[in-house]
């Protein structure tokens, strides 16, 4: 699949995948937070006069032999999560190496890749620290809402700045990034050899 679709367009796919599936399980949490429906005059969202939440309703209205409103979402939430974690799998949480590698020059691409492997796990530790923050602040819903508005922004830049990998040599990649986009001379035509990675 890598070699028939290209490194750019499997990391854009992955982030869009991902942001959707962000999106969907945000909407579904909204739904449970906020619903928009009821069934025999009970309302979930709201609380009664003695300060009571709306499980203690629920359960009031269960004892009289009233019916609870039927969940709306049903798996939904689920295959998100599912969604989520494939999208993941499939591009940035495997494929961003490969590519990382690639764009790299060989004299600092060991130094380089320790640097971006450290920030990874920096930037994943930061994300788990601030979760219950960001839900106490915003709620479930637009903590995943904000999750997902983050991988759309980071497919968007993946689309603009990042260089197709898939057969360019390293010359052709490093010319990517040169302000004149400048051809490279052809005296040495050992070095256009495609970069020997995920073929």
């Amino acid at each position: 699949v890598v070699s028939q679709l290209g490194r750019k367009v499997m990391l854009v796919v992955s982030m869009l995948g991902m942001g959707i599936c962000q999106f969907v399980l945000g909407g579904c949490l909204h739904m449970n937070t906020y619903p928009l429906y009821q069934q025999n005059n009970l309302t979930l969202h709201q609380t009664n006069m003695t300060g009571t939440t709306a499980a203690s309703d629920v359960s009031s209205a269960l004892s009289m032999g009233e019916e609870a409103p039927s969940n709306p979402v049903g798996f939904l939430p689920v295959l998100a999560m599912v969604g989520f974690l494939f999208m993941g799998n499939v591009g940035y949480g495997t494929l961003i190496w490969v590519v990382t590698a690639e764009l790299l020059p060989p004299k600092v691409r060991s130094v380089a890749n320790s640097v971006i492997i450290c920030f990874a796990f920096v930037t994943g530790f930061f994300v788990a620290k601030t979760f219950a923050d960001l839900k106490d602040s915003i709620g479930y819903d637009g903590t995943f809402f904000l999750y997902g508005g983050i991988a759309i922004l980071g497919a968007i830049m993946t689309f603009i700045f990042v260089p197709e990998t898939r057969n360019k040599s390293f010359e052709e990649i490093q010319m990517h990034f040169r302000p004149n986009r400048t051809k490279v001379p052809l005296d040495e035509p050992q070095r256009m050899q495609p970069l020997e990675t995920v073929s």
